[in-house]
């Protein structure tokens, strides 16, 4: 089966379109002062998204087909990142940045278990430091 590279790049951006526009419509429900950041970014975003719909409508005509192998490993990194998303709204963003960072270092790029134990616990401890200098409260899961 083959999908063409420009089919997937207009999913992809309507997709992000989609998204943002929920964020906008969910940060005009935070209170006055807590809702600028979050709705300037999500109509920046927007912006950007339909910014580059109508530079992929204009180039319409180029296309280039893209292999069922390539497809699958979109699919398979669209995966990973709503396993994220699910480890965060079950696990809470340190433990579940934690947990998925060391499943992708170690599965998807081949890191042995050290160098990907390391690394998750640099990246861990970053973001711990980012969020006690900054006061910033990371989300928490269902479990932790």
């Amino acid at each position: 089966m083959k999908v063409k590279k420009q089919t997937l790049s207009l999913v992809f951006s309507v997709l992000m379109l989609l998204l943002f526009g929920y964020m906008a419509i969910e940060a005009t429900n935070f209170q006055s002062l807590a809702k600028y950041f979050p709705l300037t970014i999500a109509i920046f975003a927007i912006l950007v998204c339909l910014i580059d719909l109508l530079l992929q409508l204009k180039r319409r005509s180029k296309t280039t087909d893209v292999s069922s192998t390539t497809s699958l490993k979109v699919l398979i990194y669209i995966g990973w990142i709503v396993g994220y998303l699910v480890l965060i709204f079950f696990l809470g963003f340190i433990v579940g940045t934690a947990v998925f960072l060391f499943a992708f270092l170690y599965i998807e790029t081949g890191f042995k278990i050290v160098k990907a134990a390391v690394t998750m616990g640099i990246t861990i401890a970053v973001i711990f430091l980012f969020g006690r200098v900054i006061g910033l409260y990371w989300p928490s899961g269902m479990f932790f």
